[in-house]
């Protein structure tokens, strides 16, 4: 087996200067993109809940034991039960709102050797080939944000997932 750095076009030279002249960039924390429940959406789930049974304690106190009552009782209950539901929505979004989580990365140093049009559905995709620290070439399929960044002959950081070159950070 041939070794990497005596091919012409290699960029292994490159790559190492990279990956030991920086460090690869830090994760990113993906915010979360529900917004959480106002207090005046709280207070309305706190009413929701307890209007219909203080008005449900009002109509036994003076209606006594009728029909209607047991109607209005029954219907009330119905209202204090999307109430539960309306309150529990309130705060699961307080709850997802304040979560926070890192995208998983595993940033690789890598250079961009070539990049080539394959055919392989119905559509035609642009891939790159990158070298990698330990010599590998891989062929990745570029996102739309790294196509821009991922030039024949850049070396840098490589985020690569599932066959695809997810981002490139040029150092």
């Amino acid at each position: 087996m041939e070794s990497v750095t005596s091919d012409p076009n290699s960029l292994f030279t490159e790559i190492e200067a990279v990956s030991k002249s920086s460090r690869p960039p830090e994760a990113k924390i993906e915010e979360s993109k529900i917004k959480p429940a106002s207090r005046n959406e709280l207070i309305g789930a706190a009413v929701f809940v307890f209007g219909p049974m203080v008005v449900m304690f009002l109509a036994r106190l003076i209606g006594g034991a009728s029909f209607y009552v047991d109607l209005l009782s029954l219907g009330l209950m119905c209202l204090s039960f999307l109430g539960l539901i309306y309150a529990a929505s309130a705060l699961g979004s307080i709850f997802l709102s304040k979560r926070k989580k890192p995208k998983p990365v595993s940033w690789v140093a890598a250079g961009v050797l070539d990049r080539v049009m394959r055919a392989d559905g119905d559509m035609p995709t642009e891939h790159a080939v990158l070298e990698l620290l330990d010599g590998r070439r891989v062929t990745l399929k570029l996102r739309e944000t790294v196509r821009d960044v991922a030039a024949r002959g850049k070396s840098g950081w490589a985020d690569i997932a599932n066959g695809e070159l997810r981002d490139f950070v040029v150092k």
